[in-house]
Formats: C-alpha cells, structure tokens, sequence
C-alpha cells in the first residue's frame, strides 16, 4: 500500500490525507482509497488521526534514514525518516547554506530544503535582492529550535539578535556558495491505485512520477529545436490578431512544428479566417467548437501530443491569445495588452536566458505566482510557459485539471515549483491590479529590457521589426 508521503509537501491532498482538512472521514477514506492508502478506522479518534500525522510528517524528513528529525522543524521523534527532498550540498547559493546550518548542528527541514531550492533558482544576485524574504522565512524555525535546543534563557536572547545572525549566515553563503551542480538520482515507477469498485482495487503503471530530488541538468548538444503550442478563441475584439502578430514579428525563433488550437462559437470569426491569417508561415491547425466551462483545455492536450518526443535538444513554447474575453483589450487603464507584451518579450526575445534555464529546469516561463490557485503550489500567471521535451514528456503530462484555468494549473500539476525556473517577475501578485503594475512591475521590466540591450550579444533574437 502507498502512504501519504506520495502527495507533495504543502498541497491539499496531503492535507486530506492526513485527515486535516475540513471534510467528513468517509470522503477522506474515499480519497485514501483511491490513491492506494489504508483507510481511518470509522472509529478512530482525532488523537489517532494526529498520531498517524505525526508519523507521515516524520516519515517526509529531508533526514537520512534512522536518523531522529527535529532541530528547526519540531520535535525529537525516533520515526526512521525517508529522504524526499534534498539540496546538492555546498552548491548553489540554498546548497550552501544548507552545508553551513548543518556544519553549525542544525538539522534542516522540508521547508528548508524548500526555500534551498528557491535560493539556487534566484543566485546570487537574485538572493541579495530577496534576502528579507530568505531571512523572513528561516526566522520562525530558527526561534522554535533555540527553545528547544538552548533552553530557557533562549527567551533572554532578543529575536533581533537571532534575526542579524541568520541574515550574516546568508550573505555568507552568497558570497562564498560554490556554481550551482545538480545530481540525478534514480526515481521509481509509481503505481497507482484504481477504483473499480468500494471492495475491489487493481493497480496500473503510471509515467515516471513528479521529481521529489536534486534537479538534473541536460546540456544541449545542439541549437534547440523550438516548437510553438498556441490556442485562439478568435472573437471579434481584435485581440487574436494582436496575438498573431507579436508572433509573426518572431517567427524565426520557432524552427520546429507551429500548432494552433483554435476554438469557434457564436462569438468568433471562423477558423478559415484564422488560417487564411497564418496562410504561408507552416502553421499545422486543430479546430473545435468551444467549450466555455473548459476554454484552452480543449485543445491542449491535442497540441502536445502533435509536438511530444523524448529528444534532448526539443523544447515547447505554450501561449495564447489572451485579452479575448476582454471588451477593452488595450486600454490605457487596462493591463492586460501590456501583461501579455511583456509576456512575448521575456520569453522570446532573450533566448539564451531561456536556454539557460531549460538546461537545468523541466519548465520556464515568466509571472510565477505561489498564491492564487488554490489545487496547485505554483503556476505562471498568464500561461505563457517553455518546456524541456526531456523530462516533461516522460512524466504523466496527460494529466489534468478538466476546468477553465487548467491550462494555467498544469504546470503545477507535473512539477514541484523548485523544478520551474522564473524567466521574470517571481513571486508575483494581482498582475490585473494596475497599481501593482505601474509601481512594481513596468521599473522591472524597463530594467530587463536595459540589462538585455546592454547584454545582447546576437541580434538574431531580437524580435523582427514590422512596416
């Protein structure tokens, strides 16, 4: 039998699992049967439920087996512990900083092993500009392991002290962390529980499961072949057509297939109109008529399966014609044109960037948001999204969320948010609210845009200039 430890860390089917949602104990058995697991007693307690929490949490310990977990994260417990979750020590800026805390006798957690992975995406510089947030972040567990470790006079100790110490130990490891390496390791082939019936259950193969280790990094050996995923609600707003164009202006960066799913109702122009459009750019085309409940869920899949292969050098570019839905697409009050411009520029016009980040991330794309969506750990706001070919396509990457937004939940569906790299603006909030916009996020696209002029090194992927 599974057990909990399947599901990953902070998400809400580990929540369920462990009895610690809010619903009653037959959904959660039926949940626990579905994916495998030993159902709750109908007489068990909530002392019994809490107990058996313990036991999975502990049994989630970044720790090596046998080992007793605890130090920033809790407890002492003599559960042996699995490791499910570690950094490649001594690497990378969170790598570093894991060797040091454990060089000083502090054991780390999930959640440091968490913000670790975080710390490598971000680097150094990246690092500098968020260590408030580093800081913010370790200062709770640090706290809780004094009381428990130092004792009583720990509450003599003021918490600016223990703060300023932290925040010393990661600039520190900034300046001292080693260039970021990644170690493979081998994963098993899950295998899933399936339901037929309440009393009787078989099991299937199931693709390789989501990467729970070291991220691994896969050179390119040759100039990436880059596909083009892209889906149009073509309505009579104009927006599709705003959309072709930021991608007619770059068409020399897709050197692979072109797919566009394109949905029709009483609201949209034909798809003839579309293709006659893209009429001489090699543009391979699925039509269906739309389905409002699941909007680009329709084509999604249909796309992917047209451009899946296991080759190293093929990576997938996903996106579409966003601002269809809305009236005012393009106002000065309204952010969306400029949300999506941004969006085309940050993932295709600084190609090495992206190439960078796909060499040692299954995924990249620009807006990564960590709240929001609440069925998923992470997603990138607008659903502009590349792929590596290799590993996303030997995962399950058939595996969705049939509603609106599941285009948008995806990602996080098939990767842990260490395992997608952040092209531009991490950790982002309402991109609707243009307060957000026009104080935050238009000062650090202007610096993207300055550091890519200064740091342009081939006019090749610059966007093509239109009459």
């Amino acid at each position: 039998m599974q057990d909990c430890s399947q599901f990953g860390l902070g998400t809400r089917s580990l929540q369920i699992c462990l009895g610690e949602s809010e619903l009653p104990l037959r959904k959660v058995n039926a949940f626990r049967a579905l994916h495998g697991i030993d159902p709750f007693a109908d007489d068990k307690t909530s002392a019994d439920i809490t107990g058996e929490t313990s036991q999975v949490r502990a049994s989630m310990s970044p720790n090596r087996p046998g080992q007793r977990s605890g130090g920033c994260c809790g407890k002492k417990t003599a559960t042996p512990a699995v490791v499910v979750r570690h950094a490649v020590i001594g690497t990378g800026v969170g790598g570093r900083l894991i060797e040091m805390f454990a060089a000083a006798g502090f054991e780390s957690c999930p959640a440091c092993y968490e913000l670790a992975h975080r710390m490598n995406d971000w680097g150094p510089e990246g690092c500098v500009t968020n260590i408030e947030l580093i800081v913010a972040d370790i200062l709770p567990r640090a706290l809780i392991w004094e009381r428990e470790k130092v004792g009583w006079w720990a509450k003599l100790l003021p918490e600016s002290v223990t703060e300023a110490a932290i925040k010393l130990m990661v600039e520190q490891a900034i300046a001292t962390a080693k260039p970021l390496v990644w170690i493979a390791e081998p994963k098993p082939v899950a295998r899933r529980a399936v339901r037929q019936n309440p009393r009787d259950f078989v099991t299937r193969p199931e693709a390789s499961p989501m990467l729970t280790g070291p991220l691994v990094s896969v050179p390119f050996t040759q100039k990436p072949i880059r596909n083009l995923v892209m889906h149009i609600w073509p309505t009579r707003n104009g927006a599709w057509r705003w959309n072709l164009d930021q991608i007619i202006n770059r068409l020399d960066v897709f050197n692979g297939k072109r797919i566009v799913g394109i949905t029709i109702d009483d609201k949209t122009e034909s798809a003839n109109v579309v293709e006659d459009y893209l009429a001489g750019h090699g543009f391979e085309f699925i039509t269906s008529p739309n389905i409002p409940k699941l909007a680009e869920m329709v084509t999604f899949i249909p796309s992917l399966e047209k451009v899946a292969s296991s080759d190293p050098n093929e990576v997938t570019f996903r996106c579409h014609a966003k601002g269809s839905k809305h009236q005012n697409f393009g106002g000065e009050a309204h952010t969306v044109q400029r949300w999506t411009e941004a969006m085309y520029e940050t993932c295709l016009d600084d190609l090495p960037a992206v190439d960078a980040a796909l060499e040692s991330h299954p995924m990249a794309g620009p807006f990564k948001r960590y709240t929001g969506l609440p069925q998923v750990p992470f997603h990138f706001s607008g659903s502009f999204y590349w792929l590596r070919h290799v590993p996303i396509f030997q995962r399950n990457w058939r595996l969705t969320i049939q509603q609106y937004a599941g285009v948008e939940l995806w990602p996080g569906k098939i990767c842990q948010p260490y395992e997608a790299a952040c092209l531009f603006h991490d950790n982002a909030g309402n991109i609707y609210d243009l307060n957000e916009w026009t104080n935050k996020i238009e000062p650090e696209l202007k610096r993207w845009r300055d550091a890519r002029v200064i740091n342009a090194t081939n006019d090749r992927f610059r966007p093509v200039a239109t009459g």
